[in-house]
């Protein structure tokens, strides 16, 4: 069980690293400030690849990534918020 929760809490700070690095990026791309664009993409894809593939939210970052334009980012930010609401809800009951 604690080995679950941990890997929960694990989930749980990826995503949350991921919303916050998409919630950054979205003004950037109307912006078009290419140096601050590749930090924050380049730090995406870091944390993508950390995740196992087909990993939903592997997934959902890759597709953030390609194109890169604020709807397909929005799109992806709105499902990690709710992945994220989903894993705290676990964490918080007990659930798995």
């Amino acid at each position: 069980m604690h080995e679950q929760r941990e890997h929960l809490l694990e989930e749980l700070h990826k995503a949350e690293q991921a919303l916050t690095l998409l919630k950054e990026l979205e003004p950037h791309l109307t912006d078009r400030k290419g140096r601050e664009l590749e930090g924050h993409v380049r730090a995406l894809k870091q944390l993508a690849q950390s995740l196992p593939e087909g990993h939903i939210m592997r997934l959902e970052i890759e597709s953030a990534l390609e194109p890169s334009n604020v709807s397909t980012v929005s799109r992806a930010r709105s499902a990690l918020e709710g992945e994220i609401s989903t894993l705290q809800g676990a964490l918080r009951y007990g659930a798995t």
